[in-house]
Order: C-alpha cells, then structure tokens, then sequence
C-alpha cells in the first residue's frame, strides 16, 4: 500500500503508564495488562478462498455454543454464505460449508447471525438473482441443534429492493410465547428504511413496510438491534444537507462501501474527491416495532476515510443493547477536518431512545491511526465492549476498549490480534472499494465467559476468519 505512512510509535500513545508491554507490535494498556486474550483461533477451514462481512452470535441456553457466518467465495467477489458453528466458547469450530441460496438466486451477501431465548439459532443474508435491483429478498437459516445443521432458506421479505439488511432477536420471552424477530433493511433505493417482524419464532414474517419518519435521501448502511420488552432500534446514515458539510455520495467511485452487488449507492467511498460523510441517525419502537421515535441525529460520521495510495477505510454504525436494561448504544467512526486519525465514538440511550447522550470518544485521540468498522456487545455484567480495526503504516490490528454500565467511559485499547496483518491482498478489483477491501463490518459477541470478537485478516495471504476470547 504506498503513499500511506503513519508512525506506529504514536499509535494507543493514549494509554496508560503501564503501556511497556506490547502485543502485535502495538502498546499494551493498563486493561490489556488485566485482561485475558487468549491466542487467536482460525475460525475458516472450507476451501474458499475469501471470507467477508462476519456475524457471530452466542447460544444464551449454552454460552459455550456459537455461531458464525459470512460471505464467501472461491475468488475475491465473494457471492456465498458460509457457516460455522462452535461448541467450547470458540476454541474450536467446524465448517458447514455454503449454506444453499434461495431458489433462482445466484449470489447473497450481508450477513447477520441471531438467537432467540430458546436457543434457536438464524442465519440471514440478503439474495438476488440479479436480475433487477428489485429482484432482492432478506432469508434466513434456521438451526435447532447449535449449528449442527440448518434448515433450507425461508423468506423474510421478497421482491423489494433491499441493501445491508438485518436480523435480530428479542432478548426475552414474557410467558413462554415464540420469540419475536426483526428485519431491517435499506429499501426503495436508499429512500426509505424497511421493517418487517415475527411473532412466532421466524415462522411467518409480516408484510414489509416503511418505518414512519425514516424517509430520507441517500440512507444506507443500517443497522440494527434488539433487546427486552419489545426494545428494537435501527441505525442508518443519510446524505448530510449542504449546511452539514459533508462529502456527498462519492459519485461514481462510491457505492454502498460493501454489499458486492453492484450499482447500489450511499455509504460508499470518497476516493480521491475526499472523505465520504453522513449524518447517523436512530429510530428505536418501545412496542416491538408497532410504532417507532422519531429518527434522532446522533452525529456526522466518515463511513469511507479516504486515504493516500487508494485506499478507503470503510465501516457504517453499529448498535447494541443491554440485554437486561435495555440500554443503547451506538458507535460510529468520525474524524475531525485536517486530522490524521479517525475516532470511534459511542452515543448512548437510557430512555428506549427518547434522548441520547452526546458521543464519547472511545479510542486515543493522539497519535495517526485510523480507527474503523467499529462493533458493539454488551455483557451480562452490563459492561460494553467495543471493537474496531486500527490502520497504521499499512497494517491493520483489531483492539477491544470496554466501558463500565452506564455513560460509556471507556479503557485503553487492548490489542486482540496477534500479529498486525496487510489488507493489500484483499484487492477484489472494484474501484469502488480503492486498494483493498475487507468488508463494511466485523463480529463481536458476549457471553458470560468472555467476548468473542470475530474479525477476517490475510495473515495466510488471503480473506480467513479468526477469533479470540478475551475476559
């Protein structure tokens, strides 16, 4: 990657007195220092020769259970969905192979991995045959049996135009009664965010519909989380008004910054016309997703660093909810005019998203490293993790920061990989993406173990997937 040259000596200077110590190259904070990393896991034994976009969720019947998934492919187009199930907290995996596409569709991508109360366990992707861009459905996968095995695709919507969606379960059951699940999804070409839900376990899905407010220009990017008592809450960007200051669209060198199909738009890179922005904005239902706020503006926020030599650091929000509170929590990355690094920062809601803290800087604000594709999870302590990649002289780590209950406040970094890794051959030839691309997000789950980050590196030349426990 030439032309990008940061001092890895700047980077976490932020850390504390006790940041002599060093894993992967990178400074070790006082939390690294008390904190558990165990080594790092391949996670992807299956042949394929690129793997993008995780999702990895814990069994909450069998904390030791868990499941991943991800696009797949035997080139650097990934168009599969691979699956991967664990049984002792992440110290060994096996591979189920691609999961079959729905009928007529040729490629599927955008993954996201859920259980509900009842251990049941889901897979969903978006799949199209390609044939139009409202050719587009959102599927699941089903598994009763911890990732042994998974049932055929069943649909969630079809025959919308659908971009970046999500599946979520609620966190608790009142009585007994099947769990409910929620589908979010960028729809009408950008123009509007897509809901539909399930009141009986992933069975039958309700007909699709627009979240009332949430109609704007430019939305992309969305995702979403949901937790008690009928808590759900979306994340999406928009296209930031004049007045905002920000970048646009990217033009024609932007697109959607991931999905691999083409010609979507929003959330994309800036290339060489400069940062990619958008304004981050949440809607959140206290009812299941009968009703929804309306959307609050959280902040302004660089999707797509736009980088020398090419290269474009790409990632939307991410949101998580406390299980147990129903606290939320939104993270984003940003970066300020003239700066050589990029923030994470993290706005929360203690009131089902009627108001919203202002954003806490979760990562050191000195030294030239850009923080990117931040990820949220929230422990059965109340404690909130927050993962992101670290880009710095051409290399990129993953690190962990955590925050105790309440307004985040969050620790130094702790460096999780093992070694820092090169993206460059992640270069999957669309110009849209710059240099290399490495997804638009990665994976972080809680158990009361530990957490689990799941991320994709190039450590063995090409797109695998690894995990580490930490605790």
């Amino acid at each position: 990657m030439s032309g990008y040259q940061i001092s890895r000596r700047t980077l976490l200077r932020a850390g504390t007195a006790g940041a002599a110590l060093t894993v992967g190259g990178l400074p070790r904070s006082a939390f690294a220092q008390s904190a558990t990393r165990q080594e790092n896991v391949r996670v992807s034994f299956d042949g394929f020769a690129a793997h993008a976009e995780p999702a990895v969720a814990a069994n909450p019947r069998d904390p030791a259970n868990l499941i991943a998934a991800c696009m797949a492919g035997e080139h650097d187009d990934p168009g599969l969905i691979a699956a991967y199930a664990s049984f002792d907290g992440g110290k060994s995996w096996s591979s189920k192979g691609a999961l079959p596409l729905p009928a007529g569709s040729v490629v599927a991508d955008d993954v996201t991995v859920a259980f509900t109360p009842d251990g049941r366990g889901f897979v969903a992707a978006m799949a199209t045959s390609e044939v139009s861009r409202t050719d587009r459905g959102v599927y699941h996968w089903r598994t009763d049996d911890g990732g042994r095995s998974f049932r055929a695709p069943a649909t969630v919507v079809s025959g919308v135009f659908v971009d970046h969606p999500t599946l979520s379960a609620e966190t608790g059951c009142a009585g007994g009664s099947p769990a409910r699940l929620y589908a979010t999804w960028v729809g009408d070409e950008h123009q509007s965010l897509g809901f539909t839900r399930s009141l009986d376990g992933g069975v039958t899905f309700e007909a699709p519909r627009a979240i009332q407010g949430a109609a704007d220009t430019g939305i992309s990017d969305t995702r979403s989380a949901s937790g008690p008592n009928g808590l759900v809450c979306a994340v999406y960007g928009t296209d930031p008004a004049p007045s905002d200051g920000g970048g646009g669209d990217g033009g024609d060198g932007g697109g959607d910054g991931g999905g691999k199909t083409p010609d979507d738009k929003g959330g994309g890179g800036g290339g060489d016309g400069g940062d990619h922005q958008f304004v981050v904005k949440a809607v959140t239902s206290a009812d299941g997703g009968a009703t929804f706020t309306a959307p609050a503006v959280l902040g302004l926020s660089d999707p797509a660093v736009s980088l020398p030599g090419g290269v474009i650091a790409n990632g939307g929000p991410s949101v998580a909810v406390d299980p147990r509170s129903g606290a939320l929590y939104v993270a984003f990355a940003t970066r300020q005019p003239g700066a050589d690094h990029t923030d994470i920062v993290v706005c929360a809601s203690t009131d089902a998203g009627a108001t919203w803290s202002a954003p806490v800087t979760a990562t050191p604000t000195t030294g030239a490293v850009v923080y990117f594709q931040p990820e949220l999870a929230v422990d059965h302590k109340g404690r909130l993790w927050c993962s992101a990649f670290a880009l710095a002289d051409g290399l990129v780590d993953l690190v962990l920061v955590c925050s105790p209950p309440g307004q985040p406040a969050f620790t130094a970094p702790l460096t999780v990989t093992s070694a820092p890794f090169d993206p460059t051959p992640a270069n999957d030839g669309n110009p849209k993406h710059g240099a290399w691309w490495i997804g638009d997000y990665q994976g972080l789950a809680a158990t009361p173990y530990g957490v689990h980050p799941l991320w994709n590196d190039t450590r063995t030349g090409q797109l695998e997937l690894y995990t580490a426990l930490v605790k």
